[in-house]
């Protein structure tokens, strides 16, 4: 016996009480261990041991199986791209995914490269991370976003929010995003297609997240679909067929334990990805033929099941699994002055407060719930006062309404109707109203007398100085707030001047999201907001505009609570009828006399804003954060043309994609393509199919053909022939027996004398060149007929 190096590894191996170093032996040469056992075919014949020296080159293996990793990856993303018409290089896209799945292929080929090369290759990967993170974010950005434009339109909704794209070339963004998500991709799935064929996992990367658009009725191009389908496909193949485990040597054979097999063959690898490829193309092809989109758009019919998974999936989508799991403790982003702890706005767009009102007034509806008057830095909270309950503007609703009950021609009362539907127990309180601000429990309802202020009112205030708590800045946010308005170049002026200023700039260079991030740990919400993040939702720009006004001599307060636009009102409101409009509002009223309407407020309404302090009017409300991109344009000047809009009076520029375009998908050059040789496959197929049935039936055509025109030797054979071919589909320890003497003894044991007789007919016939007599042949056949019965049995 061949005593060679690895054979006395084993024996040091496996000695009882082996040292430690001799375990860490055992695993490093696991690999390594080969068992070549030959294999026995019958008495005195084996296939010899020099068959496991067979080789073939292995990285034409790595490669194949790397072509199957690039089909998945870039099938996946491209199909995903291309059905929401998102633009790419697909070029440069297909060339890095195609280059990396190879690389990531090949350093499986051994030990070394595989530890040392991926070492390599994630040090690189994380540089070109870090050197191109903001082509990265925008590029998945601005799929995101064009994901929610295209379900805007596909569940005519409104009020989705967007993402910010730092970089305005979102062809090249969305090119290297996509790459660098791609090889990402490779590194998973080779990891399980080299080593496991998984294609459960395959079809977990590649075709889930291509639910979103067939959900939403998008098709992709038809490339990018043969390509995903054709990798899984393969992967499948792998599998079914167990010749997918990953070989550290190059050796073609290796034993098992009922014989031999293949670990490696190229060549039957590269005719299974014909075949894959092949079937693939068939059926797309016969299925855009036969059953193409303009017959299924014909007899398509609505599914009840989709009507009701709708709303969850219009979550899924614009949210994320946010958006069907509720576990986060803010109210659209709010939450009474804390602040920072709010990775991203999550809403529900449930109703939180219904106000009962008469609308006076094209400005944005303030109802406020929450005061805050020193802001904590570090501990990022705003903090109230003790006596928060009170009405937080006497002196400004005494002069409202002293000019009322004066007849002044610009002033006016109102009252109107608040109830706690789904929002926390606060007070919820309009602006210039009497009374004190009472907390409004759920389910309850609170009425309030108040008394709108009009830009052209002339009312002023007298004999009133805000608190100093309402100058204060903290220390530890000084310097910050002052290198800000140097930088904005902020100028002192009136409140409403340096309000506008700091709005435009805000506008111009700090962008609204709904997803700034939380606050790092030991951070300061403002500062860290108007240095390091640069960007975020209403709270960031009230709070941080709180302080700025401060720090030039305004006196200001941060305000929570909610506010509802005149659109808004218009678009979702509904009046009430048999309401009188003059027990509801009284005195001058900008819009005409309008009606009462009912509005729902739910949390995309909540937000913050800023009241600063004029000598004149008092605490006036202040609007300084920038628009977000869906915000409504809102130019309706007439309270009853704006309810005409509703249903369709209006005139309309929504600026929104054509619906036409977006609900018949063109059909790509690819497409037409494969329709012009979908008639030719098919008939290919067929042609297959009718050759396949011949040859099928040929065997047994020219059986009887032959056995017809035999001698009795030849029938005999030809029968016995046919019936061993039978049994050792059935019988797989009957594929031992090789020759009439060693089958005989398997099938006839209990019968010597018959066994002998028929193994000596049998050698006769075969072997003999005199005919075997009639008798024999009788006797032959009724064994073989005894033998066929057993079968079927």
């Amino acid at each position: 016996m061949k005593n060679s190096v690895f054979e006395q590894l084993n024996k040091e191996i496996t000695f009882p009480g082996g040292s430690e170093k001799k375990k860490q032996k055992k695993a490093l040469s696991a690999w390594n261990r080969e068992d070549r056992t030959p294999v026995k075919l019958c008495k005195g014949a084996e296939i010899d041991e020099s068959v496991y020296d067979i080789s073939e080159n292995r990285y034409y293996t790595l490669i194949a199986k790397g072509i199957i990793v690039y089909l998945i990856t870039a099938g996946g993303i491209g199909a995903y791209l291309t059905a929401f018409d998102i633009s790419f290089n697909q070029i440069i896209f297909n060339l890095v995914i195609l280059a990396t799945a190879i690389i990531c292929a090949i350093l499986y080929h051994s030990f070394k490269s595989e530890n040392l090369g991926y070492l390599f290759f994630f040090a690189t990967y994380a540089v070109v991370m870090f050197l191109f993170r903001d082509y990265i974010n925008s590029g998945f950005y601005a799929v995101i976003n064009d994901t929610i434009d295209w379900a805007s339109i596909y569940f005519n909704a409104e009020g989705f929010q967007y993402y910010n794209e730092r970089i305005s070339n979102r062809y090249v963004a969305v090119t290297v995003a996509m790459s660098i998500i791609g090889i990402a991709m490779n590194v998973l799935l080779n990891n399980y297609i080299l080593r496991r064929a998984r294609y459960i996992v395959a079809i977990g990367l590649a075709l889930t997240i291509n639910a979103i658009p067939f959900y939403m009725e998008k098709e992709p191009d038809t490339i990018y679909t043969i390509m995903v389908l054709f990798g899984i496909l393969m992967t499948f193949f792998l599998k079914c067929g167990r010749h997918f485990y990953l070989s550290r040597r190059d050796h073609i054979f290796a034993r098992m334990k009922k014989g031999i097999t293949y670990q490696l063959d190229y060549k039957s690898l590269i005719q299974g990805i014909a075949v894959a490829g092949t079937f693939v193309l068939v059926i797309i092809a016969t299925l855009s033929t036969v059953y193409n989109k303009d017959m299924y758009d014909a007899y398509q019919e609505a599914s009840d099941e989709k009507e009701i998974t709708r709303d969850s999936f219009q979550n899924f989508v614009t949210l994320g699994f946010f958006g069907i799991i509720d576990h986060y403790p803010n109210n659209g982003g709010l939450s009474t002055g804390e602040l920072g702890g709010v990775s991203s706005i999550r809403l529900d767009y449930m109703t939180d407060i219904t106000v009962l009102y008469t609308p006076y007034s094209l400005d944005t509806l303030y109802i406020k719930n929450f005061t805050g008057e020193s802001y904590v830095p570090y501990n990022n909270r705003w903090k109230t006062s003790d006596d928060s309950h009170k009405n937080t503007y006497p002196n400004e609703v005494d002069a409202l309404k002293d000019a009322f009950d004066e007849g002044d021609e610009h002033a006016a009362r109102g009252y109107m109707t608040i109830t706690n539907v789904e929002a926390p127990a606060l007070p919820y309180q309009p602006y210039y109203s009497e009374g004190t601000a009472d907390q409004v429990f759920y389910r309850q309802s609170e009425s309030y007398a108040y008394y709108p202020r009009y830009a052209d009112s002339d009312v002023k205030i007298d004999g009133y100085k805000p608190k100093d708590v309402y100058l204060e800045v903290p220390a530890e946010n000084k310097d910050v707030i002052d290198k800000f308005i140097a930088e904005a170049g902020l100028e002192k002026g009136s409140p409403l001047e340096v309000a506008a200023e700091l709005k435009e700039y805000y506008k111009e260079n700090i962008p609204y999201t709904v997803r700034p991030g939380a606050t790092p740990w030991r951070e300061d919400f403002i500062n860290f907001f108007l240095t390091d993040n640069r960007k975020g939702y209403c709270a960031h720009f009230a709070s941080a505009a709180t302080l700025i006004f401060r720090e030039m001599g305004i006196p200001a307060r941060y305000c929570e609570g909610y506010a509802i636009s005149f659109n808004q009102m218009t678009l979702n409101g509904e009046i009430v009828e048999d309401a009188e409009y003059s027990n509801y509002f009284e005195g001058y009223n900008s819009l005409g006399e309008t009606a009462l309407v009912r509005i729902d407020a739910t949390d995309a309404n909540a937000h913050a804003w800023v009241e600063v302090f004029d000598e004149e009017q008092g605490w006036t409300v202040v609007e300084v954060t920038p628009p977000s991109s869906n915000e409504e344009d809102e130019t309706t000047d007439n309270f009853w043309d704006a309810f005409n809009n509703i249903f369709g009076d209006g005139d309309e520029d929504t600026g929104a994609r054509d619906n036409e375009a977006s609900s018949n998908i063109g059909i790509s050059t690819a497409d037409k393509v494969m329709k012009v040789v979908a008639f030719v496959i098919i008939g290919l197929v067929c042609l297959s199919i009718l050759v396949f049935i011949i040859l099928k039936l040929w065997p047994g055509i020219k059986y009887r053909y032959d056995y017809a025109r035999a001698g009795l030797s030849d029938k005999l054979i030809l029968r016995y022939g046919r019936f061993v071919k039978k049994k050792r589909r059935k019988d797989v320890k009957f594929r031992e027996n090789m020759n009439y003497t060693d089958q005989m003894l398997y099938l006839l044991p209990f019968s010597e004398k018959d066994r002998d007789r028929m193994t000596d007919i049998l050698e006769r016939a075969g072997f003999s060149n005199r005919e075997i007599s009639e008798s024999d042949f009788t006797f032959a056949q009724g064994i073989l007929d005894d033998l066929f019965k057993n079968i079927k049995k």
